[in-house]
Parts: structure tokens; C-alpha cells; sequence
């Protein structure tokens, strides 16, 4: 044989190898039935297989495995981007009208609640293998039968769970078709569901199948704040990973974990996880701080939580009422407030000081009558509080109670003391989700007190000094406010505040302009106050001031 010719017989068999490898690996588990009752497909299991290379494939001795049991296939060529449907010979005629099927002698059960199938090569190499359960289904309304399992992306090269869910067609299936799930662009991300800590180990609990251990160097695992070195990596299953530190796991102490440049699926990623131990959790550690029980015609329900402890509380597992506040490690600092509601945007729609990053999206929350009811908190231990409200705790003064929230007045106040909660200031929006209180008795003065920032100030827009700003600190919540602006010749100019709720403490401001929205004129004003309350104080205050503007001078 001469050279030119030996070359191109090697560059043949090489193709043919190539080939092979490729055509084994391309012949894929597509389509599971496992529970065909009450489908409107024939009422009988199959098993749909679909070749994703590009060549006619002889399934002719693929060995087609159901958990111990094994059989081989007949003779079928299966060509490139089509679907073949295993199914018992019995029942073969039930679905060539669904495409290309193919009926064995033997039909082995599928159980509905999980098992191994695999399907080897005639040269016995494994093609794939899927070892299915029923939470695969990612639905509790379709795990009881009538619904096959099907794979999301055909292309995906590494086997995961996550890249399997029910059937998405009417009929409960798509036997001999492309699935109804189909999507070639999904990638069935790999996560951290779980930490487990002992001393100096940690537990890695994935959200899939994989064997990390086997390409995980110590380099690529980060821990912030350090422990030392690392003793032992170990594989403990199939989606646990166990990593050993020479120093223990502090509690109260939060900790970042990363899994860097990990090769999984043909993709390099990055994987970070935080790692908390709290301290033993005791009552009241976190208290009901502020409850808005009757919204507005177009707002929703929250209860604000404060975290009156000095450590760091982790809030998983944590429950309001019976619903669930965070599945995942959600770390609660000392003196931090967290909102609880079903939708934050409506919340920071209606009070636009709200602290969105203080709140938390629960899908719902619990029933809060508007007259009363009662609001609990508790850690996965223990109660951590409990509130009993009444719209009977709204200040009578008030013309209309709805969208005000009742706020506690002092976190070491007992939570169902006489008068601990009241309602927030109006002032205040009516209501201070994510932030301090209106109403707060650690912060009432001995008297009560109002002052101007500055003698003088100018509407100009030059930032400096564009709004009168009247400073107070009150001796006791609870109080009503009128003010009003009057010039040197004690005409009204602008009535400011009526009938409001007022806080502990504040700043009420004025915009140089008249109660009909037109700039006043420069000149000698007097800031005018009536304080009153359901109890009969009343109490008035006056300060004069000079409103000036660019050109004149005092």
C-alpha cells in the first residue's frame, strides 16, 4: 500500500471511530410514562428514546435496562432528530398512530415513584441512564398519574435532574414528537441547597446528581473569614460534599463559602454559599414592631419585624402566622427592621419612604381582620412573639384609620401593654415600614419643643437654605397638629398641616410658596402651632421668620 493511500484508510477508520463514540453517546432516554391513569394517551407505560446526532443509528443489541432488568432491542434503525417510543408488544398498535414505536416482548414496570433505566451500546458502553423519582415532576398536581416525564433540553451532555418535568401537552404526553417542554437553550443550573455544620466540617447538600470530588482541588475553595487549611475533601454521595477545616466553626459568626472554576456540565462555574450558626434563639429576641392590618382600597397587608437581640439571626425556617418568611439563610442583624408583605412594590407605591431593602416578598400572608386579630412570630424553636391588635388602638382623633399602621412605641415595651402600639403618624405617611418609628418613647423630650433650623431661608433652588425647616421633639406620642403660616400683617398664607397625627419627633417644612401654589413675597413671617389630643392638652407655638430671596438682604 503507498503512503497516500495508507494515510487516507487511517483518516477513514479515524472517522469511523469517531463516529461511534459520537453515535453512543447521542441516542438519549427522552420520555418517561410511568403512571398513565387518567392520561389521554392509551392507558399504558412506554419509554420514548430520540437520537440526537446526525446520523441513522441500528439499535440492533442496545441493551435497554429497567432497574436489575434487562433486554436487548430488535433490529431499527433509528435516524437522526427522530423519536422512537418503547412500549410492550401487547400494546404496540395503541401507538403507531403517535410515530415510530417499537413493541418488546417483555415489558418490565416502571414505578411510579422512581427507578433506574439505562441503555447500553452493543460494545456495552453506558449511552445514558436516568434514575428517575416523582419530585422530578416539579408539579404535586401531576406526581398522581396521567403525565410523563419529559427532557428539557436534549443537548444538555451531563444528566440532571433539573432538566427533567411533566409533560406541559393536554394529552399528558408527547410520545413519538418533540415534548412539549423543549428547550434547547435551558441549562439545568447546579446549586447549594443545604450547609450542614459539625465543629470543623462543613456538609454541602447540591440541588443535583454530581461528583464533585473528583476535579475539586483545594485551591478552588474559598472560606471567608479563613479557617486554616483544609484537611479532607470527601464525596458522600451523590449530591453531598464534605469539606474539613483545621479550626472550628464559630457561632454568630457569618461566613462565605466559593467553589471557584468548578467544571460542571461543560461549564465552568462559581459556586458561593453563606454558612451561620446562630446563638440559642429566646423570647423576643425578634418582636412585632409595626402592623398594617386594614391597607387601603389598593394596598396590601405587612408586619415589620425588629431585631431587638444583640447577635446576628438567621431567618430560615422562621414562621409568620404558619407562613414560611425565608427557605434559605437570610441573616437579621441587631436594631435592623425587616417588612414582611406580599408585595413590595405596592408597599413602596403607597409609602414612598419605605426601605425596600429591609423587606421580604412572602407569597401571601396570613388573614388580618380589619378589627382585630392576632400576629405571631416564631423561630423554628420556639414563639417569639405574639401581638393581639384591635382597631380599637387607632388614635379616635383620626378621621379615617385605613392605610395607617399601628407602630410599638418602644422595643422593650411589652408587646400587649396598654398603649404600647398606636397608630404611626400621619405626618409620616401614615406609616414607616423598614425605618424607625414615628411613635418611639425612647426618643420623647422632657417638654415639648419646636425650633427653626435657620432665622432665614430662600426658595431660590440654589440648594442652600430652600425650604424653612421647624424642627420638633415632643413630650408624648399621640398628639394632633395644626400649622399654619401667617405674614407680618397676621394674614394667613398657607395652612400647612390639619388635623394630623405627629410623631416624637420631626421636621415639618415650607416651600415659600402660598396655599394656592404662588411664590410669596419677601418679608417677615410667623410659623404658628396648635398642639391637642384626645385627652384634652392643647398647647400653641409661634416662631418669626424672614423669607428672602436672591438680591435682598437682612
Amino acid at each position: 500500500m503507498n503512503l497516500p493511500n495508507f494515510v487516507n484508510v487511517l483518516a477513514i477508520l479515524a472517522c469511523l471511530m469517531h463516529s461511534t463514540n459520537v453515535s453512543s453517546q447521542t441516542i438519549l432516554i427522552n420520555e418517561i410514562m410511568a403512571n398513565p391513569t387518567n392520561s389521554l394517551l392509551p392507558n399504558q407505560e412506554y419509554i420514548e428514546l430520540y437520537n440526537a446526532g446526525e446520523i441513522s443509528l441500528n439499535l440492533k443489541d442496545y441493551r435497554y435496562s429497567v432497574g436489575s432488568n434487562s433486554q436487548t432491542l430488535p433490529d431499527y434503525f433509528l435516524a437522526p432528530k427522530q423519536h422512537v417510543v418503547l412500549v410492550s408488544a401487547a400494546n404496540v398498535s395503541e401507538f403507531e398512530r403517535y410515530g415510530n414505536s417499537i413493541g418488546l416482548s417483555r415489558w418490565f414496570t416502571l414505578t411510579n415513584t422512581g427507578t433506574s433505566i439505562s441503555l447500553h451500546d452493543p460494545n456495552n458502553r453506558l449511552v445514558d441512564s436516568v434514575f428517575y423519582q416523582d419530585d422530578w415532576y416539579q408539579d404535586g398536581a401531576k406526581d398522581n398519574g396521567g403525565w410523563s416525564l419529559e427532557r428539557i433540553n436534549p443537548v444538555l451532555t451531563c444528566q440532571s435532574e433539573t432538566n427533567w418535568m411533566a409533560s406541559l401537552d393536554y394529552q399528558g404526553g408527547t410520545p413519538g414528537k418533540r415534548n412539549s417542554v423543549y428547550d434547547e437553550d435551558f441549562f439545568a443550573e447546579l446549586t447549594i441547597l443545604e450547609t450542614e455544620v459539625t465543629d470543623n466540617t462543613v456538609k454541602l447538600i447540591f440541588n443535583q446528581t454530581i461528583n464533585l470530588s473528583l476535579y475539586l482541588l483545594n485551591e478552588q475553595i474559598a472560606l471567608s473569614p479563613s479557617l486554616g487549611n483544609i484537611l479532607a475533601v470527601d464525596f458522600l454521595g451523590n449530591d453531598t460534599l464534605s469539606i474539613q477545616f483545621s479550626s472550628n466553626f464559630l457561632e454568630n459568626e457569618p461566613y462565605t463559602l466559593g467553589l471557584n472554576d468548578v467544571e460542571f456540565c461543560g461549564n465552568r462555574i462559581n459556586l458561593s454559599k453563606t454558612i451561620f450558626i446562630s446563638d440559642p434563639i429566646n423570647y423576643n429576641d425578634v418582636i412585632i414592631n409595626e402592623v398594617l392590618f386594614n391597607p387601603r382600597a389598593d394596598g396590601v397587608d405587612f408586619v415589620e419585624l425588629f431585631n431587638n437581640s444583640n447577635a446576628i439571626i438567621n431567618l430560615e425556617g422562621w414562621l409568620l402566622g404558619n407562613r414560611v418568611i425565608s427557605s434559605g439563610i437570610h441573616l437579621f442583624y441587631p436594631n435592623e427592621y425587616r417588612v414582611l408583605t406580599s408585595n413590595i412594590d405596592n408597599i413602596k407605591l403607597n409609602y414612598p419612604s419605605a426601605v425596600v431593602e429591609n423587606m421580604i416578598q412572602l407569597v401571601s400572608l396570613p388573614a388580618y381582620s380589619n378589627e382585630q386579630g392576632i400576629v405571631t412570630i416564631y423561630s423554628p424553636e420556639m414563639l417569639s412573639d405574639s401581638l393581639y391588635y384591635s382597631s380599637d388602638y387607632h388614635l379616635q382623633l383620626l378621621d379615617d384609620p385605613d392605610g395607617i399602621s399601628l407602630e410599638r412605641q418602644g422595643a422593650n415595651l411589652p408587646t400587649n401593654g396598654i398603649n404600647t402600639f398606636t397608630s404611626a403618624s400621619t405626618l409620616s405617611e401614615g406609616a414607616t415600614p423598614g425605618y424607625e418609628n414615628s411613635k418611639n418613647s425612647e426618643l420623647i423630650s422632657e417638654k415639648n419643643s419646636f425650633f427653626l433650623s435657620s432665622k432665614t431661608f430662600s426658595p431660590d433652588l440654589d440648594n442652600f437654605q430652600d425650604f424653612l425647616e421647624m424642627n420638633y421633639e415632643l413630650s408624648q406620642g399621640n398628639l394632633m397638629i395644626n400649622a399654619y403660616i401667617f405674614n407680618d400683617k397676621g394674614n394667613l398664607v398657607n395652612r400647612l398641616i390639619r388635623n394630623q397625627n405627629i410623631g416624637t419627633k420631626g421636621i415639618i417644612t415650607w416651600d415659600g410658596k402660598s396655599e394656592n401654589k404662588q411664590d410669596a413675597a419677601d418679608g417677615i413671617y410667623i410659623f404658628y402651632i396648635e398642639l391637642y389630643s384626645e385627652d384634652g392638652v392643647f398647647e400653641t407655638y409661634k416662631e418669626s421668620f424672614v423669607l428672602v430671596r436672591k438680591g435682598i438682604s437682612y
